[in-house]
């Protein structure tokens, strides 16, 4: 009985794209003349696609698929399986380093039950004093924002993401020792727009009704620190972000990275939690950093 083609099996020469037939196409993705099979065989692996096979034009050899929707999901699904293998190969060795930890500190096992770990990225980019340029583009996005926010209906508006429900009292300490580990590896693509947009600023004149545009501008000039992350957010100063929690985008409130996530499960598992193993995972490599003891356990 014949086996089952592979699914994204080519129903033509992948080089001149004659017919294949079913015996074929399950045996090779070329027809049998000696220049497709030649042809193909001196493809190098980048120029060909590692889904279906077939050769690829020189803009999608960097990206490595053909661009067909089956290719492009199960490429897709490969990502996504490799980034949880490698999520998982992480924490497996960040357990190894947390236990070694422990045993250093002589712990018992009641202790180290609540006793939280979280994984988070490096970001190794040093502050350096603010630029002039970098204030003016801040304030012609703000003032941007605000003429954008009302040709806009309520309706798109309502588009962006909401702002969450307030950070629970006894998650503050653990977010913040994660993410000062951190030091805003997620905040970097902000740039000069911090993420700031119609829906932020429809917020903040909620708040304050009656502000002008120039004084809506001006409270974010305000919160400009004199040193910041370059790249990295206009708001990224060398102690985290200066800007008021009520006063960023819903997204630098409510982003969590895989770490924090992982955490915040562990959390809720086993409360209360008393401290936070905080290690960096840079690539494939995870580092012990430190022990933080949270200020609501006391």
């Amino acid at each position: 009985m014949p086996t089952k083609p592979p699914a994204l099996a080519p129903a033509t020469c992948v080089m001149c794209h004659a017919a294949l037939d079913v015996l074929r196409a399950q045996e090779a993705r070329t027809c049998r003349k000696p220049g497709c099979v030649h042809g193909y065989a001196m493809l190098p692996e980048q120029a060909k696609c590692r889904q279906c096979g077939v050769p690829l034009p020189l803009a999608r050899q960097g990206i490595g698929d053909c661009g067909g929707l089956a290719c492009v999901q199960q490429a897709t699904r490969q990502r996504l399986s490799a980034a949880r293998a490698a999520h998982e190969a992480a924490w497996e060795r960040g357990r190894a380093l947390v236990a070694d930890a422990e045993a250093a500190r002589g712990s018992s096992a009641d202790e180290a039950a609540h006793h939280g770990m979280a994984i988070v990225p490096r970001n190794h980019v040093r502050s350096t004093r603010m630029r002039k340029k970098r204030r003016l583009e801040l304030e012609a996005h703000v003032r941007q924002k605000l003429v954008d926010m009302r040709e806009q209906s309520a309706e798109q508006i309502a588009r962006h993401r909401a702002q969450p429900a307030p950070l629970p009292p006894e998650l503050g300490p653990l977010f913040g020792a994660a993410c000062a580990a951190c030091r805003g590896h997620c905040c970097r693509g902000a740039g000069t727009h911090a993420f700031i947009n119609e829906r932020t600023l429809q917020e903040y004149l909620a708040r304050h009704p009656g502000a002008t545009d120039d004084e809506v501008v001006a409270a974010y000039l305000s919160h400009v620190p004199p040193r910041s992350q370059l790249p990295g957010c206009v708001y990224q100063g060398p102690k985290g972000c200066t800007l008021p929690r009520d006063m960023r985008s819903a997204i630098c409130n409510s982003h969590l990275c895989h770490g924090l996530e992982r955490a915040l499960a562990h959390h809720r598992e086993v409360a209360p939690l008393n401290a936070l193993h905080v290690l960096h995972r840079e690539g494939q490599t995870v580092s012990y950093r430190r022990l933080v003891v949270l200020p609501s356990a006391d």
